[in-house]
């Protein structure tokens, strides 16, 4: 992508993103759930755990924010907003934020200023989950739409939480998925062999989020794409099969849309080999996970 502008300053740091609380309320209203809030955003888990629930959230998009925090409200979660960073927005790329050639060598196409806003905003996102004091992390996109089993699965897994790093609650694909735990009846934590797409919905563990935070940066790959490399940054990536969360609550994506066209079939064998390559990487990855899983 051509620069956006001759200086490069950095984005203002993750600290201030997050806005007061917003919404929730105690835990124990949600028949027969339990924990309790425990401060802005954060609610407390019988097991000792802390969640804190954090939504990323353009400023343009206040209808959003108002809808997610009816449901989130309807699920009996605290939570706080996450400003999100309008990529389209931005005069020029952070300081090293983005890997330009890299992006294109591996995803076959110039960098979008939406999908430069997704992975900044999420992140920002990890990083005020860091600053603050909670165990364990609920990430939403504000289109995410949580179903009524939402709260019970998320219970679930922080009971469970010695299963898992970072796990995801949504996609756009099934993930070809191996199941390694019972979650609830119904729903199962499972380690995919396949890619889903999508980020809309995410759980992280303190320590996940400070392995993974680095390790995203630069940005090389769209973030769902960079997030389900989890051999890239040593964490071990279950889903819950089936989604509990819907990707979308049926409105147009805000914050990564701005689709770019793809470079023509030469300048892509670079793309292809790495797929290729990646791909074998996921499913050695996959198996030495679901066999470690079961062995446990």
């Amino acid at each position: 992508m051509t620069p956006r502008g001759p200086a490069r300053a950095a984005f203002p740091a993750a600290a201030p993103c997050a806005s007061p609380a917003q919404g929730g309320e105690d835990g124990g209203a949600g028949g027969g759930q339990t924990g309790r809030v425990a401060g802005p955003g954060l609610w407390r888990a019988p097991e000792g755990a802390t969640l804190a629930t954090l939504v990323i959230n353009l400023d343009r998009s206040p209808e959003r924010l108002e809808a997610m925090g009816q449901r989130l409200h309807a699920l009996g979660l605290p939570w706080q907003r996450v400003r999100a960073v309008d990529g389209a927005a931005l005069p020029a790329w952070p300081a090293g934020s983005v890997d330009e050639a890299g992006y294109a060598r591996r995803h076959g196409k110039p960098v979008a200023a939406g999908e430069v806003g997704c992975h900044l905003s999420h992140l920002q996102a990890l990083q005020a989950f860091i600053d603050g004091g909670a165990t364990h992390l609920l990430l939403l996109e504000d289109a995410a739409l949580p179903g009524p089993d939402c709260r019970a699965v998320v219970e679930a897994l922080l009971r469970q939480a010695s299963h898992w790093d970072v796990v995801k609650l949504s996609g756009f694909h099934r993930g070809s998925p191996a199941p390694v735990a019972q979650l609830l009846p119904g729903f199962r934590l499972a380690v995919p062999f396949s890619r889903q797409g999508n980020t809309a919905a995410l759980m992280f563990s303190r320590a996940a989020a400070q392995a993974a935070l680095p390790a995203l940066a630069p940005m090389q790959l769209p973030y769902d794409h960079a997030l389900e490399r989890p051999w890239s940054y040593g964490q071990r990536l279950r889903i819950v099969t089936p989604s509990p969360v819907h990707a979308q609550d049926g409105s147009p994506s805000t914050i990564s849309g701005g689709r770019t066209r793809k470079f023509g079939w030469s300048q892509r064998l670079p793309t292809h080999a790495f797929r290729v390559r990646n791909e074998a990487q996921r499913l050695a990855w996959a198996l030495g996970q679901w066999l470690a899983a079961r062995s446990s």
